[in-house]
């Protein structure tokens, strides 16, 4: 039985065409016809692209088909064509070669789709996602700003509530300034979380890591923590094994973060019995090291179906229970994007009315002997609840003697940590000039003004602490003086801002609220051994 297929082909729904070698239509159906401004299928034979209202894309097209020809190979390709009613279309094209009964080509066969409506719905998604991403940035943005603007005060807080540990106060007096600082210290490290989750949603965060004292850093938390746990009248246990290394390479502060968060929620939703913060060493290597940090409650406990939801952003266990405990429902979304970061994990284990335990298992690296020697000299006596030493870089040796005050140019715009860190360099034996803005410190420094060190606030208005740095090193090379030592002090500190202040020639890092202990450490750092401060 001999079957016809040319009406079945003239009459598919994409518009069909077959041409010879050189290009010259051999034949179309109805559909390609009507677009091409033809009444009959027939009027379009002896013509090519060029002959027809698309003959802008007649090279293109030619080329294409052309390749085919000589390759012998088929190509599907989406291709813009002008029809004869003056509208450009989109179509998507299924070009093969055609063989003749020695299989050799003899032209080709081509089906053209009409996919213009599908791209501009394409087009309209691109639209509204972009639109929904740029809200998103928006919102990030806005978040990033309260945040910033929320440090500040808290920051200023904290640094005047450590001018009251020089003076002596009824113990009704001392109970309500620790309970001020406890609060405030909360309000901070939530800040801390919004600004992490801004960053992390826009795929921004970066860890800085550097050597820091993890033994010194858990007791600060247990420390912190402990006012908390009093006053619901809960044991908080600390255990560290001996094996536990005290020196590692990380990022202190979002140790710092991770610790705080599954501590607060354990105090939180505990209301008796005791919270336990556990410290073992996972693994050792010549790489580094894994360590658990677990932390365990006796707490309400936390559903099985639950458990996994909990790790989502503002996502709580018992929504009633966390509007009555308060909280942001961001803490363990953050602790574990933190943990993805550094390459650990956490998990959970609960069981509703005994409590629940979270271990979290982070690779640590472990400092080389030239920083575990600049970290143990760092090291002194550390008082429990002080910060410890972070990572110092580039010690210089000054031309001061021993004798003289330490001249300390103090650039901070806000009143508050102004006279809060002047207090401290003093106590530090410091001779302090204070200016709250760049203009002012470059002034000073192009004025001949001598100077030990600078401690420069980073988010100065007008000209920032990066360019005024900037600034002074460039006058610095052309005076052919020595670098001055130049500390950068930030009440936020992750890896690209580290990174931005030394890059712009900045000498070492500090986070605000500044802490004795750690200012001491950077003083002793960049003077000379006879002029050490104790």
């Amino acid at each position: 039985m001999k079957m016809d297929f040319l009406p079945i082909l003239k009459n598919m729904p994409g518009h069909l065409y077959w041409k010879d070698v050189q290009g010259i239509y051999l034949g179309c159906n109805k559909r390609l016809a009507r677009a091409a401004g033809f009444a009959r299928e027939q009027d379009i034979m002896g013509k090519t692209d060029f002959d027809l209202p698309w003959q802008q894309q007649a090279a293109t097209i030619q080329a294409n088909e052309q390749q085919v020809i000589r390759s012998g190979i088929g190509v599907v390709q989406e291709e813009k064509r002008k029809i004869a009613d003056g509208s450009e279309l989109v179509f998507l094209t299924n070009i093969v070669p055609m063989y003749d009964e020695n299989q050799k080509i003899t032209g080709l066969i081509g089906m053209a789709l009409d996919i213009t409506e599908y791209k501009n719905s394409e087009k309209d998604l691109d639209k509204k996602i972009q639109a929904s991403q740029r809200q998103d940035h928006e919102k990030t943005q806005l978040l990033v700003s309260v945040s910033h603007e929320l440090r500040t005060p808290l920051v200023g807080i904290l640094s005047m509530l450590r001018a009251f540990d020089k003076l002596l106060l009824p113990l009704q007096a001392q109970e309500y300034l620790q309970d001020i600082k406890i609060s405030t210290e909360h309000m901070l490290s939530l800040t801390h979380d919004l600004l992490d989750n801004a960053k992390m949603a826009e795929g921004k965060m970066q860890l800085l890591k550097s050597p820091f004292h993890l033994r010194e850093l858990l007791l600060q938390i247990h420390a912190m923590m402990l006012h908390h746990a009093r006053l619901k009248s809960l044991q908080l246990i600390y255990e560290i094994k001996d094996e536990v290394p005290s020196l590692v390479v990380g990022d202190e502060r979002a140790i710092k973060q991770i610790l705080i968060n599954l501590m607060s929620n354990a105090i939180k939703f505990t209301l008796q019995g005791e919270v336990l913060l556990q410290v073992s060493l996972v693994k050792k290597s010549p790489q580094g090291v894994e360590i658990a940090l677990s932390v365990r409650d006796t707490g309400v406990g936390i559903p099985e179906d639950k458990q996994v939801a909990i790790f989502d952003r503002f996502a709580h266990a018992d929504p009633l229970l966390a509007r009555e405990q308060g909280g942001s429902g961001l803490g363990l979304s953050l602790c574990q994007q933190y943990l993805v970061l550094m390459g650990g994990h956490i998990t959970v284990k609960s069981e509703v009315g005994y409590g629940s335990q979270f271990t979290c298992v982070i690779p640590f690296s472990l400092p080389s002997d030239e920083k575990m020697n600049m970290a143990e000299e760092a090291a002194v006596s550390v008082p429990v609840g002080e910060e410890v030493p972070r990572n110092f870089v580039k010690p210089h040796f000054l031309s001061a003697q021993a004798e003289q005050l330490i001249r300390v140019l103090l650039v901070e715009d806000n009143l508050i940590i102004q006279k809060a860190h002047t207090l401290l360099l003093q106590e530090m034996g410091c001779w302090v000039d204070v200016v709250d803005r760049g203009e002012l410190a470059l002034s000073r420094i192009s004025q001949g003004e001598n100077y030990d060190m600078i401690f420069m606030d980073i988010g100065l208005p007008g000209i920032t602490g990066i360019e005024v740095v900037k600034q002074i090193r460039e006058w610095e090379l052309m005076q052919m003086r020595f670098s001055l030592p130049i500390i950068a002090m930030t009440a936020y500190l992750n890896a690209e801002e580290h990174e931005r202040c030394l890059d712009a020639g900045m000498d070492a890092v500090i986070t605000k609220p500044i802490q004795m202990n750690e200012l001491r450490c950077v003083i002793m750092s960049f003077l000379p051994p006879q002029q050490h401060v104790h």
